[in-house]
């Protein structure tokens, strides 16, 4: 019956030395895993930075180079209607004339 206990404790401290070793290996493969994921994101994140940083350029150059010419189109289109009710009026009033 001793023997059957000794045999079982040596069993049960062999797996606990595997599964402390385990431990210690899965320890030391997060942390690499950890320092690489570190070491590999910050320059994606510059990247997207720089991304991000180029497409808010390219819309305020977009709005500004569209804002004027666009703003000068409605200004005209407002102008030629009113233009446009002037003339409509003299020729209403040339008719009347006749």
């Amino acid at each position: 019956m001793q023997t059957a206990r000794d045999i079982a404790i040596i069993v049960l401290a062999a797996i606990t030395v595997v599964a402390f070793a385990l431990f210690v290996w899965l320890i030391s493969v997060l942390r690499s895993f950890l320092r690489t994921l570190k070491e590999d994101l910050k320059p994606i994140l510059a990247s997207g930075e720089e991304t991000l940083r180029a497409a808010s350029g390219l819309l305020n150059l977009v709005r500004d180079s569209l804002s004027g010419p666009l703003e000068g189109v409605f200004r005209f289109k407002g102008k030629s209607s009113w233009i446009l009710r002037i003339l409509r009026m003299l020729g209403r009033m040339r008719r009347k004339k006749r």
